[in-house]
């Protein structure tokens, strides 16, 4: 089951309901993602699964796109030190989970909890 967290930057007020990171629910997996086309951060389908079949179920045509503009100039989002990034640290305990795709500040998690559970 993945989950999503709310995420704020502080220098402008911009929030986000992302995984913060690669998460995987029952039927697809996702990264999170800033896209540069229209500014946002958002989960992009990575991955879909059919855990009962062997064969692997076809992607779909949005799977690797924003699924806000559907634009594919998109870069991973996360820490911005690598060893943080590397040692899969829980995001609700960093001062600066990446940057905020307005701004370049840092985002950090609000302390609301997980915004949604998913499949």
């Amino acid at each position: 089951m993945g989950m999503s967290y709310e995420l704020g930057c502080g220098a402008c007020d911009y929030t986000a309901d992302v995984c913060g990171g690669p998460d995987t629910g029952m039927l697809v997996s996702v990264n999170t993602v800033t896209c540069f086309t229209c500014a946002e951060l958002v989960d992009v389908v990575t991955a879909r699964h059919d855990w009962s079949s062997s064969t692997p179920p076809e992607s779909d045509s949005t799977d690797g796109r924003c699924p806000r503009c559907g634009g594919a100039n998109l870069v991973s989002w996360g820490p911005r030190q690598p060893e943080i990034a590397q040692a899969n640290i829980d995001i609700t305990q960093l001062d600066d989970c990446g940057p905020c795709p307005k701004c370049g500040a840092a985002m950090r998690f609000t302390g609301g909890g997980i915004v949604t559970l998913w499949d």
